[in-house]
């Protein structure tokens, strides 16, 4: 994080390149990085091994350390979380404090040393506890299995829709999930054609052209939750504000405390102190709330509400920065024209645009995906409250593997019988 918070000031002081094309480049990084000296391969391998191997398993590999169906460990697994965050954003406020402030006067060069002197002291103390770990026998991707059950139901598309009763099933009773009416032209994944038949009469298991209706109904509960992810997608756009104009135009403040002056960059301490105080009342106040309420669709409603007042202060607070800007004579430079014969949004100068227009044109957007928000729960929560419900899982793999059994040698009793 501190080299990411540092990223504009680097960019403009050190590269001088035009605060635009730098709030451009800041989410594209790897983009400059790959054309400029690893190339592309280098650069996705890196990306690769990071984003997609290192982040998104740390969560994951945080509910490892949990067992469900123990309600102890279940219910401290929401205090993991919270507190997982919170240890992060201390990291990150360090991070935009100490280790920018080495960037910015001391040196670029001890700044990236200190940051990977730390990463490789975080591995370090992370391979050292491995003997400690949980771990969890891998059950597949969830993504093969969309594209099992999407061909599956492409390939059988044909078909006229089937009863449930002739519907593919061999998951055990105590781990089914209830047939769903939506999307039920994907129950077409779970009809048995009679290509799906071995020469003894038992089923051939091929999960890409045959699935079990609980399979189906698994991809039909991610395809629900869809918009509601796609709503989520437009708060990381205001989320970039931080890493980029905010810190743009923190550097055109009067930022001295003395003889001490703040780097630009650390007003993002402001942002992390806002989660550290979020992190402590999510604890104490949110989680208990949110039992009440039954989900967590109304915390994340709290979070996007939250990003739209945070785009109305800014575009005050930037308007009222230009109205400084021009009482001082900012406003007798030359100003660029846009080819609207007008005065540019965003210029290289933020103090000769309208960044205002900018962030009043985010307010706008993020309203309406907060409606179109709204809108996704509430259809969702109609398709949940129609009988979408997950039974007890079994976790025995020999339990599972006895009904298996018992529900392959129905359906082979059944084939033969029809046959006869």
């Amino acid at each position: 994080m501190g080299m990411t918070a540092n990223l504009v000031t680097y960019s403009t002081g050190r590269l001088h390149l035009p605060s635009t094309t730098t709030a451009n480049i800041i989410t594209k990084f790897s983009d400059f990085v790959a054309d400029t000296y690893l190339g592309r391969y280098w650069i996705i391998s890196i990306s690769i091994l990071i984003e997609a191997l290192v982040i998104p398993s740390l969560s994951g590999f945080g509910t490892n350390q949990f067992e469900d169906k123990d309600e102890k460990e279940k219910s401290t697994m929401d205090y993991f979380f919270s507190r997982f965050y919170f240890v992060i954003s201390i990291g990150t406020f360090l991070g935009v404090t100490v280790e920018i402030y080495i960037q910015d006067y001391v040196s670029f060069t001890w700044g990236y040393g200190i940051c990977c002197f730390i990463f490789c002291f975080g591995l370090i103390v992370y391979w050292s506890q491995t003997r400690k770990y949980r771990y969890k026998k891998c059950m597949g991707s969830p993504i093969v299995q969309i594209l099992q059950v999407l061909k599956a139901a492409l390939g059988k598309r044909k078909f006229k829709s089937p009863s449930i009763d002739t519907l593919y099933e061999e998951t055990p009773e105590t781990a089914r999930i209830h047939h769903t009416d939506q999307l039920h032209w994907l129950d077409k994944a779970a009809i048995i054609d009679r290509d799906d038949y071995q020469i003894d009469g038992s089923v051939i298991q091929n999960p890409w052209k045959l699935c079990p209706l609980t399979k189906v109904e698994e991809v039909k509960m991610v395809v629900r939750l869809l918009p509601i992810w796609a709503s989520t997608i437009f708060f990381w756009n205001i989320r970039a504000q931080l890493l980029t104009f905010f810190v743009e135009q923190a550097s055109t403040m009067e930022r001295s405390i003395g003889s001490f002056q703040i780097p630009g960059d650390s007003f993002n301490t402001f942002y992390i102190f806002g989660i550290l105080i979020a992190s402590v009342f999510y604890d104490r106040m949110i989680i208990r709330l949110m039992k009440k309420w039954k989900g967590k669709h109304g915390t994340i409603s709290i979070g996007i509400a939250f990003s739209i007042v945070a785009m109305v202060i800014a575009t005050f607070t930037d308007t009222k920065r230009i109205n400084v800007v021009n009482s001082m004579g900012g406003n007798l430079t030359t100003l660029p024209i846009s080819c609207f014969n007008g005065t540019a949004w965003l210029t290289n100068n933020i103090s000769y645009g309208k960044l205002y227009h900018f962030y009043a044109l985010l307010t706008l957007l993020s309203s309406i995906n907060f409606i179109f928000f709204v809108l996704c729960v509430i259809w969702y929560a109609r398709t949940t409250k129609n009988g979408v419900q997950m039974e007890s899982i079994v976790s025995s793999l020999d339990e599972e593997e006895k009904y298996a059994m018992e529900m392959e040698s129905t359906l082979t009793a059944s084939a033969k019988k029809d046959r006869e």
